[in-house]
């Protein structure tokens, strides 16, 4: 049963506030990107889940009246019964509230819990980059999730398509939207880039190391429907080339690096919203 916590979210507001300083320097985030962030900063505070252990998880956000945005994470299907799902209520720029499907359970013993947070988390991306073999514990999940009566949805598993319907995109492409904008590609990879630092809040040698994937003679190919805005899709890699961090678990990574997604509506000149990869978790 979903347990909405209204209370008990006071931690959460000091962090938020820092956040929304920060994000207040970003002029060029729109407001659902801002409320990604405050409930992204959330999710790591209550449940431990960072921008890293998100590979595992689809996010969709909803915008509804009174400024109010229901940010969703949900468990890769294959995942789905042992990861759940994460909701996230932003309103006017507080989050007040925070679920997860798992709340109240038990999720020691490691894989073999019946839920799995930040810690099994950790462990899949370990043993995919050391083995690239998803089996190690995809077989696990599903054993769980079939105990319980959980069912994956085939139709989204393995589909090359399948987190577009998250993330709100017309599978469409825009042929008609590039042909109507007046914005050059120095202009939207400039605005893709700046909303990335300061949604993330990279230092400024990571800002420098951050580069533009695109292929701009296709440059149709990356306009999109987003959310029913006119947008093109920035692909911007950040890595450093450097020796990688190699964290308590034996996971070989530094934070903030992998492919960044990036929304930028062709009108208003805003990022609309901003998805991450760190390409660790067989999920790229």
């Amino acid at each position: 049963m979903r347990h909405i916590m209204k209370t008990g979210l006071l931690f959460l507001l000091a962090a938020a506030l820092l956040l929304s300083v920060s994000l207040a320097e970003g002029d060029v985030l729109s407001e659902r990107e801002k409320a990604v962030r405050l409930a992204d900063r959330a999710l790591e505070e209550k449940y431990g889940i960072t921008q890293l252990t998100q590979e595992y998880f689809g996010r969709e956000t909803s915008e509804k009246t009174g400024g109010i945005y229901i940010v969703k994470y949900t468990g890769e299907p294959y995942l789905g019964y042992v990861l759940g799902d994460y909701r996230v209520v932003v309103e006017n720029g507080q989050v007040t509230e925070i679920s997860w499907t798992h709340d109240g359970e038990d999720t020691s013993g490691g894989l073999a819990a019946e839920a799995w947070g930040q810690e099994q988390l950790m462990e899949m991306l370990r043993l995919n980059q050391e083995t690239g073999d998803t089996t190690l514990f995809a077989g696990k999940a599903e054993a769980i999730g079939k105990r319980h009566g959980y069912v994956i949805d085939n139709d989204l598993t393995g589909d090359s398509d399948s987190k577009t319907v998250a993330e709100g995109r017309d599978t469409k492409y825009g042929w008609e939207i590039w042909a109507t904008t007046n914005r050059d590609f120095e202009d939207i990879f400039e605005i893709a880039k700046q909303g990335i630092i300061a949604a993330y809040e990279l230092s400024d040698e990571q800002a420098a190391q951050l580069e533009i994937l695109n292929e701009i003679e296709d440059a149709e190919w990356d306009c999109y429907y987003f959310h029913k805005l006119p947008c093109y899709r920035v692909i911007v890699g950040l890595d450093d080339g450097e020796e990688k961090d190699v964290l308590p678990n034996g996971l070989v990574y530094t934070e903030k690096e992998g492919v960044y997604y990036v929304y930028v509506n062709l009108l208003t000149g805003l990022v609309e919203e901003i998805f991450t990869n760190a390409g660790i978790g067989g999920n790229g």
